[in-house]
């Protein structure tokens, strides 16, 4: 059990992690109002770098969104030549999201 003095260091250290991540996420918001991303379409871009590649489903999953949602987001980077989209042949349902060279270049 925690005595009084750890309760206190870990509050004190969330509390600096919790300003940190405040800090870290108004740049992001300034970064981007320069750009005409959301912050969602910068995630899927990002998380596509990260995972190099995902389907609408992974996707809806990983932002806790509806696939529809991630349809809307997904149109308009395919639209910006950012990602492409690459039918399974084997399986036609199954389509997957990569970055486009242009896409590579933005992330």
């Amino acid at each position: 059990m925690l005595n009084h003095r750890q309760t206190k260091n870990q509050f004190d250290s969330l509390t600096t992690l919790q300003a940190i991540q405040n800090q870290e996420y108004q740049m992001l918001v300034q970064g981007l109002a320069k750009t005409d991303f959301s912050m969602r379409e910068w995630g899927i871009l990002v998380y596509l770098e990260q995972h190099g590649q995902a389907t609408a489903s992974e996707l809806s999953d990983a932002f806790t969104v509806t696939r529809t949602l991630i349809s809307r987001n997904t149109w308009r980077l395919i639209q910006d030549n950012l990602i492409q989209s690459q039918v399974n042949q084997t399986d036609r349902r199954i389509v997957r999201l990569t970055l486009t060279i242009n896409g590579q270049e933005t992330v």
